[in-house]
């Protein structure tokens, strides 16, 4: 009985300092990125990061990520509890942007829904802007059903959504607006537009009649103002070009990523998602063709950048 007290000890111990060592070894890939962020840390004003992130692209699991990156790597991660207000007006955009930039002080992460904000308007300088996009057509679905969950089932909000399409399925709604099936992927329906979300505040950024105009400006906002934009179908590629543009907040995230057990997040219970039928799809997939257009717009760019950042290690070595 001894001999078997001894053993169970001397496992729990060994356990435990595996444990350890393993913590301490995860730890030991951060610190030259922390000792780099603690040798200027009192040299400039940093830049701080915004995460204006699109609904239904993975922000779940970016935030848990960020939330565990701000205690390795020492930055400040402020999560917002507006989910809702995403267009502001003029005074509601000057609070907004002094209260982030009071926060430059020190390495800050900021995320919130919101459409694009050009801080130069309220004399500041632009924050660094990041995002994710998802294929178009599986966010639309995602948001559809989303949407009516969080209304209906969760009671929290039901944003714009017309409540008298609350119970209707995107099969029934491409049916009822076949001739203009565009409508079933507006807000009245419970789906947002990502290209609203780089557009900014503009009043065309959000209607389907100004959405050519809305595109090319939301792409060139993405060119002056977005350091990346990553895409949740290639996350391994996004957390590359992630840690190689913003080491200081981003170092070693696909080794994070890949510790984690949930490596996806359903908001959403399969009871209350219902798959469409071929037909819609094909039908959305065409009244979709701007959002696709800045989707592919967006996954050339990371390509490219990640093509660039890898071609130019491989010369190095």
């Amino acid at each position: 009985m001894f001999e078997n007290r001894y053993l169970i000890i001397s496992v729990t111990c060994f356990n435990i300092l595996f444990i350890f060592s393993n913590i301490w070894l995860f730890r030991r890939a951060y610190e030259p990125v922390i000792n780099s962020i603690k040798s200027v840390q009192y040299q400039q004003q940093f830049v701080p990061i915004l995460y204006n992130r699109v609904p239904k692209c993975a922000s779940t699991l970016m935030k848990m990520l960020f939330v565990k990156q701000s205690r390795l790597l020492n930055f400040k991660f402020l999560e917002a509890k507006v989910y809702t207000e995403y267009k502001l007006n003029q005074v509601e955009q000057k609070h907004f942007v002094n209260k982030l930039m009071n926060n430059s002080k020190t390495l800050t992460l900021f995320e919130r829904h919101i459409y694009f904000i050009d801080f130069n308007r309220h004399q500041h300088i632009q924050p660094f802007y990041i995002n994710l996009l998802r294929n178009p057509l599986e966010r639309a679905i995602s948001d559809y059903y989303y949407s009516r969950y969080m209304c209906t089932v969760k009671r929290k909000t039901c944003f714009r959504m017309n409540l008298a399409y609350i119970n209707e399925t995107l099969d029934d709604c491409i049916i009822r607006n076949e001739n203009q099936p565009h409508v079933c992927t507006s807000l009245e329906h419970g789906v947002h537009s990502a290209i609203a979300f780089f557009c900014g505040q503009s009043s065309y950024c959000e209607g389907y009649k100004t959405i050519e105009e809305a595109l090319w400006q939301a792409k060139s906002n993405i060119v002056k103002y977005y350091k990346l934009i990553g895409i949740t179908e290639n996350l391994f590629k996004t957390f590359s070009v992630m840690e190689h543009v913003l080491p200081q907040f981003f170092a070693n995230i696909s080794k994070l990523y890949l510790r984690q057990k949930k490596k996806r997040i359903w908001e959403t219970p399969k009871a209350y998602r219902i798959e469409p039928n071929n037909r819609t799809k094909e039908i959305l997939y065409k009244a979709l063709k701007y959002e696709i257009d800045l989707y592919t717009y967006v996954k050339r760019r990371l390509d490219r950048r990640y093509d660039e950042i890898f071609s130019a290690k491989k010369k190095i070595e």
